[in-house]
């Protein structure tokens, strides 16, 4: 089975500064989509700000929006939290698509990397398929297929570290220093 592509830290990082510096509107977006592992096509499109809940640090999706039609709670670890904070909104702004589409062609994004890199670095959070997939509303085994470890690591998060545990630390840990 061929593996599924997932973004290196250093693509998060270059992926979310864009969009803080150029495109802030899509900030909530993209950091629903890769930190908490939201599908793009259909949940995030539907998902209004009454199904995020900051106090509990939750994203409620209900039945109504999720694909597989089982209402599901993601929890939110304190970076998104903050992200989401700082950039208060609508999940999509109007003229979304052709924002989207020129992020996706700028940092060549497939539909579902950022969902995959999320859902990556929840099971190396975790350690556990199957709460990841209750949380990403999938099949346990379909998570053992999307873990990969290929990309070579970076200095700044020191040796000895996985691609998968950089991505972990990055996305659930140490986002970025200004928080």
């Amino acid at each position: 089975m061929d593996s599924i592509r997932v973004l290196t830290v250093d693509q998060c990082i270059d992926l979310m500064a864009y969009l803080e510096a150029e495109k802030p509107a899509l900030v909530r977006y993209y950091a629903l989509a890769l930190f908490a592992a939201v599908r793009p096509i259909g949940e995030l499109e539907k998902l209004g700000n009454d199904m995020i809940d900051l106090g509990n640090s939750v994203v409620r999706i209900p039945a109504s929006v999720a694909k597989t039609g089982r209402a599901r709670q993601v929890s939110m670890r304190p970076n998104l939290v903050k992200w989401l904070q700082r950039y208060p909104g609508l999940v999509l702004p109007f003229n979304h698509n052709r924002l989207r589409q020129e992020v996706r062609r700028r940092f060549n994004l497939s539909q579902d990397v950022l969902r995959h890199t999320g859902i990556s670095a929840m099971v190396a959070e975790s350690g556990s398929f199957a709460t990841t997939a209750v949380e990403a509303g999938n099949s346990e085994f379909r998570y053992a297929t999307i873990i990969t470890d290929r990309s070579p690591l970076p200095t700044q998060l020191g040796s000895g570290l996985s691609n998968l545990a950089r991505i972990s630390i990055f996305l659930f840990q140490c986002t970025l220093a200004r928080f």
